[in-house]
């Protein structure tokens, strides 16, 4: 297993066929959160061998955070799965209409993962701000670990995606978008290397939306 991911080009996981989609807040394309893209494959974890893995995801950028009650936030993003959590460093205030550059690589590496572990386990982004104590939560978004590795080159590259908050008064609202790309490999895998993607790339892909979000957009 290639942990630096040298072995190939990223560009070659891009999707061409997506469409582009609309620009921020309620003019976002609906995708149903995990339930991918026309790439995305299915979530089945019948061909995910068991054994060690590791994800490997590059955290882009995030725009149109929006914290309860604030004009402004702290925030950083926390990539969990299976128990184990990184976070990446936080930027400071950010208005809701600014795009906040992050490129930043997170390793999450796992020993020994049998069927069940494989079949169950979701990856999940957070979008915290940053607090005395603890992060103040702003919004989530979670894609089942065997829907990114069932993927072209069991990558998922430079995806915008929306991110919601199930504790505010308003969870259908997007509290925040983020864009990342990850490569989830297994034994015997080749990684890729994760760059980020152009901003002209990254609009052409449509959003990913939580499933909990039930809209349709034209």
């Amino acid at each position: 297993m290639n942990l630096l991911g040298l072995g190939k080009d990223s560009d070659k996981g891009s999707d061409k066929d997506n469409k582009k989609a609309p620009e921020g807040g309620d003019e976002a394309a609906s995708a149903a959160g995990s339930d991918g893209g026309d790439d995305a494959g299915g979530s089945k974890v019948g061909n995910m061998p068991e054994g060690d893995y590791i994800i490997h995801v590059l955290i882009i950028q995030a725009k149109s955070i929006h914290l309860e009650g604030e004009d402004t936030s702290d925030p950083f993003i926390k990539v969990s799965c299976m128990g184990q959590d990184k976070s990446s460093k936080n930027k400071n205030d950010i208005s809701t209409d600014e795009t906040v550059r992050f490129d930043e690589h997170i390793f999450l590496e796992y020993n020994g993962l049998k069927k069940e572990a494989l079949g169950e386990a979701n990856i999940m982004f957070d979008i915290q701000n940053k607090g005395f104590f603890k992060g103040d939560d702003i919004g989530r978004f979670e894609i089942p670990l065997s829907k990114v590795y069932n993927m072209k080159d069991h990558a998922l590259l430079n995806q915008t995606v929306g991110c919601n908050n199930v504790n505010s008064k308003d969870f259908s609202k997007i509290t925040g978008y983020i864009t990342v790309s990850v490569n989830v490999t297994g034994p015997s895998d080749e990684a890729l290397e994760l760059k980020p993607g152009s901003a002209a790339e990254i609009s052409k892909i449509k959003p990913l939306l939580p499933a909990s979000i039930k809209k349709v957009y034209k």
